[in-house]
């Protein structure tokens, strides 16, 4: 087990950002020692006004969990809202996405060898059609999931 006090962190702003608006990071976890797997669990706040963070539509070679610990965000198919959890499959195409004044926490795998996915690792199985609402659960939320589609 990992207690983290964020607390006891600063908060660092990610420079340079292609994407546009101030997005300050406080790393939580990251991998260690590992070559096969490379994750981080993170939680960012996002500026809002003339700062606000906009990206284009675009997908990752990696998985993302993101639970919307305040504030909203717009990913094109759908809006995580306080309290919500996303999921984001590998390949997964979402946006344009804006995110204004919200703060993020956000669980990333990218996975070269090894064959343990995020919902895996949490004992999830992916074709239970209670799948996301058995996430949701894990991660102690009461909001509702949302899943971006995968298109490899």
């Amino acid at each position: 087990m990992h207690i983290v006090d964020t607390t006891q962190h600063t908060w660092d702003l990610i420079v340079p950002n292609t994407r546009g608006g101030d997005i300050y990071r406080k790393m939580i976890r990251g991998a260690e020692g590992v070559r096969e797997v490379d994750y981080d669990i993170r939680i960012e706040l996002f500026s809002g006004g003339e700062e606000t963070y906009k990206s284009i539509r675009h997908r990752h070679d990696f998985e993302q969990l993101r639970f919307a610990v305040s504030g909203r965000m717009d990913l094109g198919f759908d809006v995580l809202e306080e309290g919500d959890v996303g999921y984001f499959p590998a390949n997964a195409y979402y946006g344009p996405q804006t995110c204004a004044d919200a703060l993020i926490l956000i669980a990333q795998n990218k996975l070269e060898r090894a064959e343990v996915t995020l919902r895996q690792a949490l004992a999830i199985d992916p074709h239970d059609p209670d799948a996301n609402e058995t996430l949701a659960t894990l991660l102690g939320q009461t909001g509702r999931p949302i899943e971006a589609e995968a298109h490899v």
